[in-house]
């Protein structure tokens, strides 16, 4: 991969070869610290640089992967609009399709009435149907695809 940034700035190459090039025999460039759970690792960060003095550099996992972290939260963002979005066209949908079946349905409406229905009887019968149309679809959506 061209990766400017990292082209230009590092050279990989084995430990035996970089010690022999820097004659480095015991000396070490980074030390990785594994903390026990639930240690706070701010202070034990901050109590290495007190120690080690302005000298050495003391970075946690996310500062030294600091671009990889900002990548992944602006792929997260932009995944959660695009989801949002997604819902928000399901969701005009369901109330068209709805809205669709109680205009289809107005004969249906009258049989209601006449067998003694009133209407907040009509109202839980479609609120039910559209529920369970919606149900069944997202189900089968799930499943197939």
């Amino acid at each position: 991969m061209n990766q400017q940034k990292y082209d230009s700035s590092y050279i990989l190459t084995s430990l035996q070869f970089a010690r022999r090039l820097f004659q480095y025999d015991t000396e070490v460039s980074s030390v990785e610290l594994k903390l026990k759970p639930g240690a706070d690792a701010g202070s034990v960060k901050a109590k290495i640089q007190q120690m080690l003095g302005d000298d050495f550099r003391v970075q946690d996992r996310y500062e030294q992967q600091a671009d990889t972290f900002r990548i992944m939260e602006i792929e997260k963002l932009i995944s959660y609009i695009f989801l949002t979005f997604i819902l928000m066209i399901a969701c005009f949908n369901v109330i068209g399709s709805l809205s669709m079946l109680i205009i289809d349905k107005k004969a249906d409406v009258v049989t209601l009435r006449n067998l003694g229905a009133g209407d907040k009887l009509i109202t839980r019968i479609f609120l039910f149907e559209g529920r369970m149309i919606s149900l069944i679809g997202a189900v089968v959506g799930v499943v197939l695809g």
